[in-house]
């Protein structure tokens, strides 16, 4: 086996990976799927890192001057984010276990009247909560009743430990 991989060019595992990979975007898709999140692959945007993904979001659903709310403590590359396309971020406080408070949400909501969130309920960075599952079932309802887009930061789904893997906040739309 050591030999062999050896032999192997390591560009042989990446030249065919890139954002027209119709098949990696299906598979993607069939990822999610199995997660009861209603995905196909004409949705899947592949990208090199997660800032790449989410800025163009942020971009979809903002211009300049606008609101956008993060959770507090927050990972600095949002902030960075917010700030470079003009934005304004609003911090909403995260409990370290469960993730951010849905009551200072809403609140925070209805006071600063934002046009997206953006928010990572699975292995949240800095502090690395997770959030119980009925909380993302609620956080997607507030959304919904607020008609307010959620942009979710789903980098680190893939880290967990337990059984299954934490499904994303997208299942419960």
């Amino acid at each position: 086996m050591e030999t062999e991989v050896r032999r192997i060019d390591p560009w042989d595992t990446i030249n065919d990976i890139g954002q027209d990979d119709a098949e990696l975007r299906r598979q993607i898709a069939l990822r999610y799927q199995l997660d009861g999140a209603s995905t196909s692959a004409d949705e899947i945007v592949v990208c090199n890192c997660a800032l790449e993904a989410l800025n163009p979001c942020l971009a979809a659903v903002t211009q300049p001057g606008d609101t956008v709310i993060i959770e507090s403590p927050s990972f600095y590359a949002a902030l960075q984010s917010i700030e470079r396309q003009g934005l304004r971020a609003v911090e909403v406080p995260s409990h370290p276990a469960e993730g951010i408070d849905l009551q200072a949400l809403e609140h925070a909501i209805i006071q600063h009247r934002p046009k997206a969130c953006w928010l990572m309920t699975n292995f949240q960075n800095p502090t690395g909560s997770l959030m119980p599952e009925a909380k993302k079932q609620a956080l997607v309802a507030l959304m919904h009743r607020y008609q307010l887009p959620l942009i979710g930061d789903d980098v680190y789904r893939e880290l967990y430990f337990g059984k299954q893997r934490p499904l994303p906040a997208k299942t419960y739309d």
